[in-house]
């Protein structure tokens, strides 16, 4: 057993397994003989539906379950290995690929692996009403956003040949609502009725919502009084006529799902090749297809317990689930352990190194340390940041401290008072040092100059810095001097730690109160996702090789924005990188897009992740 030498103001964390024995075989002895991996993978996972779950936690088990079309090879981030698919290939300009399924793969029960597993399993991730948080990672596909996001009005209209007005017209009009009116506004309207507002407020309730997501009643009451709309000038009388009459049909009919009438780009000529149709030129599309979102799900078990809209159904609990990867569920013992063994039908099978795998969901790292130092894991999740230290001098064999594309920062809640103020979120991101709290606070970690950080070609735009006079000043200038005025917010995290109260001394600076709001894992999700928090510790990982990972996710109606900040110039920018060609100026254009993003501050970066464990 290791000595064990902790700081003293550490130490007391740890006293109680000092008494644990050690003339037995450990836990981590008696699993290498069996070949069982001691895994501490994170949270307790919040479910075991890759189209659903979002969590690293999650994907950790989920990748030993399933397998996407591509594998991740073992020491080589950006070389693509066979998954689910044995080959693939590409057109010229990288707009369509074809996957050749693996002729033998089955899932664990047995049964094979088949193409229609792939086109029902992505049809279920873009399915409106599952409202996978992840489904923004299909949006390359063609027409996937607009079916995912339920755009009726390009589904109904835009996509018809023969409707009388192209689509390059139609556009102009106020489908998908205007974003500067404020959600609060409008649920506020919504809750006095559609018939008690005035002219003036059904106006605003119409503009902020937009064709798209009117109910019936409104869109007859834009037909009996025009005036309630605004139409843009070009677009014909009769035009607006069919437009209406197409939504309110479309709500007559039960409001049917639209995925044929969206034409999305996947298709399966036969049962082992499936070709995909992309919106644009994506060459890092095999690196894509690792990520969870894009696993397949076994059609033929998800429907046998529910629809395919239908969320957290009994098809991915312990007795039920089917997988295909290299290993199968046996046990889930909750916020104990999960257990895994190998999936004799997985494809490659024979190649396979280890009988099974324990995961263990512990979320105090100072814990998981300890753990792992008795001799009860083979590998932590993290190691806490202000251990590298005596970590580099006392066990250093075991040490890993390895580059991880990701960052660290706060996501503020702009439909909260005052964080609805660009200059008031500014003045917050201003009031980070973030090199002191690299160098005290997470340690190891660089200190942010953006939220992405530098890959490949594309030179992250160096704007955030530390400046607290002029914090001090647009705080001022917002009408909020020293603080006064501003509610006391919450700060939403999962661990109370010292990342977190160094933020709160930060905003302390600036006279503005924080009290620290700690919920598990799962409610933590779940609380951004309803907007239910004032401002959270958050981090993200990047899921492929390209800077949209990190910029794609703050767009409007993205399930990982959850700020209630959206730019249309900055969706506007992307939209026009996905045009250009060139692999220099697609990252001149994508910086503009984060320079926006940096600028109006909906989240405030802080560090690069670097993996400690």
């Amino acid at each position: 057993m290791p000595n064990l030498k902790f700081p003293a103001s550490i130490a007391p964390l740890f006293s109680l397994w000092l008494l644990a024995g050690c003339d037995t075989e450990t836990p981590v002895e008696e699993a290498t003989r069996e070949g069982i991996l001691l895994y501490a993978s994170g949270a307790e996972p919040k479910g075991l539906d890759g189209q659903l779950t979002s969590g690293v936690s999650e994907s950790k088990v989920l990748t030993s379950l399933f397998e996407g079309l591509c594998g991740d090879h073992p020491s080589e981030d950006n070389t693509m290995v066979p998954g689910a698919a044995a080959s693939w290939e590409h057109n010229e300009d990288m707009t369509q690929w074809t996957f050749h399924l693996q002729p033998e793969g089955r899932w664990s029960d047995g049964k094979p692996v088949t193409t229609d597993d792939f086109l029902f399993s992505y049809r279920r991730m873009l399915n409106p009403r599952l409202a996978a948080q992840y489904a923004g990672m299909l949006h390359v596909i063609k027409n996937a956003q607009a079916y995912n996001q339920d755009q009726r009005g390009y589904l109904l209209c835009g996509l018809d040949e023969d409707f009388p007005t192209p689509w390059q017209e139609l556009e102009t009009i106020n489908f998908r609502g205007n974003p500067d009116i404020e959600n609060e506004t409008l649920e506020k309207l919504k809750e006095r009725g559609f018939d008690d507002l005035n002219t003036a407020e059904k106006r605003i309730w119409i503009e902020g919502r937009g064709l798209d997501r009117v109910d019936k009643p409104v869109l007859q009451s834009i037909r009996k009084d025009p005036s309630l709309f605004e139409w843009p000038e070009d677009i014909p009388e009769a035009t607006r006529g069919l437009v209406l009459d197409r939504l309110i049909a479309h709500i007559d009919q039960g409001e049917p799902d639209l995925y044929e009438q969206a034409e999305v780009g996947i298709e399966a000529p036969d049962s082992h090749t499936l070709i995909i149709t992309l919106g644009e030129s994506v060459p890092y599309l095999p690196a894509m297809t690792r990520h969870t979102s894009w696993f397949p799900v076994p059609k033929h078990v998800v429907l046998e317990h529910g629809k395919i809209h239908e969320r957290f159904t009994e098809w991915s609990e312990l007795e039920n689930i089917v997988g295909n990867g290299p290993f199968k569920l046996v046990e889930w013992r909750f916020n104990h352990y999960i257990e895994v063994e190998r999936n004799p039908y997985y494809w490659d099978a024979e190649n396979v190194g280890l009988n099974g795998i324990k995961f263990f969901p512990i979320t105090n790292f100072y814990t998981e340390t300890r753990a792992f130092l008795a001799g009860q894991l083979h590998t932590t999740y993290s190691l806490p940041s202000e251990l590298l230290q005596w970590a580099r001098k006392n066990h250093a064999q075991y040490l890993r401290v390895e580059p991880y594309v990701g960052t660290r920062y706060l996501r503020f809640n702009t439909r909260r008072e005052g964080l609805d103020q660009m200059k008031v979120r500014q003045a917050l991101s201003l009031a980070l040092d973030r090199k002191k709290l690299c160098e005290y606070v997470f340690e190891g970690f660089e200190p942010a100059i953006s939220m992405t950080p530098e890959m490949g070609n594309y030179e992250p735009p160096d704007v955030l810095e530390y400046d607290l006079d002029k914090a001090k000043k647009l705080l001022a200038e917002a009408g909020y001097a020293g603080g006064k005025g501003l509610p006391r917010y919450k700060i939403l995290t999962t661990s109370i730690n010292p990342s977190v109260e160094a933020v709160q001394e930060a905003f302390k600076q600036l006279g503005i109160g924080i009290d620290v709001e700690q919920k598990a894992f799962g409610p933590y999700v779940t609380a951004q996702h309803k907007g239910d928090y004032d401002i959270a510790m958050a981090g993200w990982i990047g899921d492929y090789p390209d800077p949209t990972t990190f910029l794609d996710m703050w767009t409007r109606g993205n399930g990982h924005n959850n700020t209630g900040w959206s730019s249309e110039e900055y969706e506007s920018l992307l939209r026009e990188a996905t045009r250009i060609s060139d692999p220099d100026e697609r990252a001149r254009t994508l910086a503009k897009a984060e320079r926006i993003l940096l600028k109006e501050a909906p989240i405030a970066p802080i560090a690069y992740y670097t993996r400690l464990y």
